[in-house]
């Protein structure tokens, strides 16, 4: 590499991207038996070869990084919830007319917790469905595309962000996971449910007369 761009003693590096990036020290090993020359007078000590699993900046820096990205998420999951849980706290509070004629019609109040728990289960279930048909579709779109960072950020911020990361280019590619969409589609049909149990229970109990005259109060 140094003789073809003519840069005679400079340093280079150079970085190979695995389709199986699991397999970087394997890969290590039969590249150091291929490169090593067999000439035992030559310094070899100039060459490296490291797996990602042993780079120190990925030691330092992936920990860091993945303490903030579980805290981002944490957050976001948070928002989530909270809007979930106002729409379902509403769904249910701005009935409270209709379950006293339910009520006066001689439904139960086991009955009437049943009927709101089930119809929050077919939210749950058709709003996670939703979410998690456009996400999946938007996260395998940008797998192939890519998210070009420059253009989000501007050729000119860019340019300033003086901050050498490793292995980051100025294109990112998403991963997208089965897991992490079944667990939030999980997520979200748990959180339904959890969302109408205090307002299932107040509304189921309330005497039908109660009901009628009722506002919406939480």
């Amino acid at each position: 590499a140094q003789k073809m761009l003519d840069c005679n003693d400079a340093v280079h590096e150079i970085l190979l991207f695995l389709n199986e990036p699991d397999k970087a020290k394997e890969l290590a090993q039969r590249i150091s038996k291929i490169v090593t020359p067999r000439d035992s007078t030559r310094d070899t000590n100039e060459l490296a070869i490291i797996p990602w699993q042993q780079s120190e900046w990925i030691e330092t820096a992936l920990p860091l990084m993945e303490n903030i990205y579980n805290k981002i998420l944490g957050i976001v999951m948070l928002i989530v919830a909270l809007v979930i849980l106002n729409t379902m706290l509403m769904a249910v509070m701005e009935r409270n007319h209709e379950i006293g004629v339910m009520k006066a019609l001689g439904f139960k109040n086991s009955e009437v917790f049943s009927i709101i728990l089930v119809e929050a289960l077919y939210m749950g279930i058709i709003g996670s469905v939703i979410g998690g048909s456009i996400g999946s579709t938007i996260s395998i779109v940008l797998e192939k595309t890519g998210i070009d960072v420059v253009k989000m950020v501007g050729e000119d911020l860019y340019d300033k962000i003086d901050i050498p990361v490793p292995f980051l280019g100025k294109i990112l590619y998403p991963d997208f996971s089965v897991s992490i969409l079944v667990g939030a589609l999980i997520f979200g049909v748990i959180v339904a449910l959890l969302a109408v149990l205090y307002p299932a229970l107040k509304s189921s109990s309330m005497q039908p007369a109660d009901a009628f005259r009722s506002e919406l109060k939480v």
